[in-house]
């Protein structure tokens, strides 16, 4: 299930086209999605430089029905400086999301004991805004779009 679906996700990023759920099997469990994730990344052939998180408050995670926060990769490619003119598809719905990016001295591996706030911060070495272009690459309506 996850390469074929990683494929036609990668191809309408790429491609600005869109996929139909009612034809494709959608992950059931975050094991699926990581793993779908996985095979975008290997497809991407693309640098990773970092991560994000998402769903990191409690409506974010009931809006997108998850039952947690998720992290997903950032690819070079993808990564725009402030002023970089950044193509978007007609087709992909986009909402704008502001962000918090941490630039990171020291990696935070998992691990079986959560993080605390002084690992964090002495990890950390810089912190700065930034936005982020959400688009969706499926048939569907986003929240916040008329």
């Amino acid at each position: 299930m996850s390469i074929p679906l990683a494929g036609q996700l990668w191809k309408a990023r790429s491609e600005g086209t869109l996929i139909n759920l009612a034809t494709v099997e959608v992950p059931v469990d975050e094991d699926a999605a990581y793993k779908i994730q996985d095979g975008i990344s290997q497809i991407a052939a693309a640098k990773i430089i970092g991560f994000k998180v998402g769903a990191t408050t409690d409506a974010a995670v009931a809006a997108l029905g998850v039952s947690e926060p998720f992290h997903g990769p950032l690819w070079d490619r993808y990564c725009h400086r402030s002023g970089d003119e950044v193509a978007l598809s007609s087709a992909h719905q986009v909402l704008i999301e502001t962000e918090i990016t941490e630039g990171l001295d020291t990696d935070l591996p998992p691990r079986e004991r959560d993080y605390t706030q002084r690992d964090v911060n002495a990890a950390t070495r810089w912190g700065c805004p930034a936005f982020e272009s959400a688009a969706a690459r499926v048939e569907t309506k986003l929240a916040g779009k008329g």
